[in-house]
């Protein structure tokens, strides 16, 4: 989805042509969360504190990871993906640093360039091995010494196991050599022009919220007077009920 956002950014937002469902399914969702919570008041609150604990926990660090590769692979006129996909001894070290990197952004990238055959399966192993996904801000937080130790080691297991891997299967193992294997490209269909601004304007806050609550910050103490009403807890809903929205808006046949 950030990928698909992203084009659209770069595309300069344009008009989206898409069916308009979105609207309808959110205004469906919405009646349905507030008659759930006229019947049952504790189960509405699971489920809007689940939603927004999945977009600050999840959702902007895959954004934040997924967005910055493509602008600077953007940038630097796809050089990135060049050398990320390149057959060559570095592929395996970058897959492992993407791992690292805190989130499961990095991991996303290499395991999608896996799947349409650009990267080999050691690679893949490297990334799953390095990964911590978004346990790194806990242990990053508590014990910054410990995170260190613990990412170097997972980093050197991932790329040895991976050179291991390429070196016992080669480098083509497991990939879609036949071309009917491989997804044929498709253009992605353009997004709604106000979810897509609505996405990148809660980004910000979401993100800047997401890292302070990663670092067990209490972030609703910033609000002064309306802490009592749990900002945090509305933004994280909010950009959640966007992030729905956008799925919804795309056409049936993108499932």
């Amino acid at each position: 989805m950030t990928t698909w956002l992203f084009k659209t950014l770069n595309d300069g937002l344009q008009q989206s042509r898409t069916s308009p469902r979105y609207p309808v399914s959110l205004l469906f969702f919405t009646i349905g969360l507030i008659f759930l919570g006229q019947v049952d008041h504790e189960l509405i609150s699971v489920i809007i504190e689940t939603c927004s604990d999945a977009y600050l926990a999840v959702s902007v660090f895959v954004a934040l990871t997924l967005s910055g590769f493509y602008f600077f692979d953007k940038l630097f006129k796809s050089e990135l993906t060049e050398l990320l996909n390149r057959q060559s001894p570095v592929q395996i070290p970058l897959a492992a640093f993407l791992g690292a990197l805190p989130g499961c952004g990095g991991a996303i990238i290499v395991v999608t360039q896996f799947v349409h055959g650009k990267m080999s399966f050691g690679a893949l192993v490297a990334v799953l091995i390095s990964t911590m996904g978004d346990a790194a801000f806990l242990l990053i937080a508590t014990k910054p010494d410990i995170a260190l130790l613990v990412y170097g080691l997972s980093m050197a297991g991932g790329i040895i196991t991976g050179y291991l891997i390429n070196l016992i299967h080669g480098s083509d193992y497991l990939k879609p050599l036949d071309k009917r294997d491989i997804p044929e490209h498709q253009a992605m269909p353009k997004l709604p022009q106000n979810l897509s601004y609505l996405f990148w304007v809660l980004l910000l806050p979401g993100s800047l919220l997401g890292i302070l609550n990663a670092f067990l910050v209490d972030t609703d103490a910033f609000f002064g007077p309306l802490a009592s009403y749990e900002p945090t807890k509305w933004i994280g809903f909010s950009g959640a009920l966007v992030c729905l929205a956008i799925w919804w808006s795309q056409p049936l046949s993108s499932w």
